[in-house]
């Protein structure tokens, strides 16, 4: 009798669950709204069980959006995307610019760069001759001949000299 009262109450819970659609909890994977626990709505691009409203609940919404990809704002801190200690280094700022390193302004942060490699190594340098960090400012910028000549901006269009961190045609 004992077993099949436990054998019972074991349909009757599974019966219960699968009734009640097991609703998923904040950041786990979703198709649709119904698929969320209550006060959850499933964001429509991340397809992720998320709070209601408009800023971010969860990760992924930080790490998988554009801004991240962009600017290396990734990494969830109090209902905000925030740039992280490495999130830089996977920005577009960092392969475009030279901005690869992490400075820390206020709640967001910022990219700057420090390192002559990540200019170097950027398609800016390629592109418009910007190859040397400039310290003041910490971009990478054209502050020599020699980072003009190699570059795109003096094969293309002969601007092959270094002035005030731009390549121009010629000094003025």
């Amino acid at each position: 009798m004992v077993r099949t009262f436990v054998g019972l109450l074991a349909v009757s819970l599974l019966a219960l669950s699968v009734s009640s659609g097991c609703s998923k909890a904040r950041c786990e994977p979703c198709a649709q709204d119904s698929d969320c626990g209550s006060g959850l709505v499933c964001h429509p691009e991340f397809k992720i069980c998320r709070a209601k409203g408009d800023k971010p609940s969860c990760p992924e919404e930080c790490s998988k959006s554009e801004d991240c990809a962009k600017y290396g704002t990734c990494t969830l801190k109090n209902d905000r995307c925030v740039i992280g200690e490495l999130d830089c280094s996977k920005s577009a700022q960092c392969t475009d610019e030279g901005r690869c390193t992490r400075k820390d302004l206020g709640n967001i942060g910022t990219c700057v760069t420090i390192n002559p490699a990540d200019c170097k190594k950027s398609t800016f340098c390629r592109t418009k001759g910007y190859c040397s960090v400039d310290r003041k400012s910490r971009l990478c910028r054209a502050l020599s001949n020699a980072d003009c000549e190699l570059a795109e901006v003096c094969t293309k269009q002969k601007k092959c000299v270094s002035h005030n961190g731009e390549c121009v045609a010629k000094a003025p």
